[in-house]
């Protein structure tokens, strides 16, 4: 596989191969995306860095024909180093599992409800100056 560029949230990554399947990560069957990264002038700090769930809850991949756009696959399952099949050097392996609809759905909620958290306390601290 040729590289190519992984777009996530805040950064650009290059790659060199991908795969996808579904796993069982944290107690559910999941959508997980690997995405394999040249280990050669990469730390582990430099790939800790990256891939965190603010950074990827919207990854582009430009090698997929079939899905562009990945959402929601904030689960870092794991990052292994590792040999390179052709044996010549090593390559990150970042594996990324999928948040489910329900657990979306949940998250969705909670930032509603603290905008009218925030809501309440303003119109409270208006009423409070007011009287």
């Amino acid at each position: 596989m040729t590289e190519f560029t992984v777009k996530l949230v805040n950064d650009e990554i290059t790659c060199i191969g991908y795969k996808k399947y579904t796993e069982h990560v944290q107690g559910v069957q999941r959508d997980v995306v690997e995405l394999w990264i040249d280990a050669e002038g990469t730390t582990f700090e430099d790939i800790d860095g990256l891939f965190t769930p603010n950074n990827t809850y919207r990854i582009e991949n430009s090698a997929d024909t079939e899905e562009l756009v990945y959402d929601n696959y904030v689960i870092r399952a794991g990052i292994a180093r590792v040999p390179k099949e052709d044996g010549e050097g090593e390559r990150y392996e970042v594996k990324l599992a999928q948040l489910t609809y329900a657990e979306v759905q949940l998250q969705q909620l909670q930032e509603a409800d603290l905008d009218n958290k925030e809501a309440i306390a303003t119109l409270y601290e208006m009423m409070q100056g007011g009287m």
